[in-house]
């Protein structure tokens, strides 16, 4: 029995986090401290996807299978701290009750999702061996 594949569930994910996002935007005219409580949540639930992509598929794929990988998850992982300093910057900028433009911080999420769902994911469901692609699935389970 053929496994789901690592980019239907991450593009699940995906389509989560940028609907969180959405709602900020959403609600830029509302008091600041909902603001902020809902870039908490945007945040937090981002640092989950970025621990499953870094922790239950970037630390369990075999790198003698895909030769690009490493690469690859170097330059993710680059932009996963890139995508989280301007998150924290944003919360900043809340903090001293100043207003925010969500605008960067949407094109640089969906680049990086693009980049993913094109680039990577299809790699790796491409050249991981089914046990180990559920054994992947089963971590990215445990953590959401």
């Amino acid at each position: 029995m053929e496994s789901a594949s690592i980019l239907a569930i991450m593009i699940q994910d995906h389509r989560r986090i940028m609907n969180k996002l959405t709602d900020i935007k959403k609600t830029q005219e509302d008091n600041l401290g909902t603001i902020l409580e809902k870039l908490n949540a945007f945040e937090w639930d981002l640092e989950k996807h970025f621990f499953v992509e870094e922790r239950a598929i970037f630390t369990s794929y075999n790198a003698t299978l895909i030769k690009e990988g490493q690469q690859l998850f170097d330059e993710i992982s680059k932009q996963h701290t890139s995508i989280l300093e301007s998150v924290e910057s944003l919360r900043d900028r809340l903090r001293m009750n100043t207003s925010i433009e969500i605008g960067s911080l949407v094109v640089m999420l969906t680049k990086h999702k693009n980049h993913e769902e094109r680039n990577v994911y299809p790699l790796l469901d491409e050249n991981i061996p089914e046990g180990e692609k559920r054994f992947m699935i089963e971590r990215i389970a445990e953590i959401k």
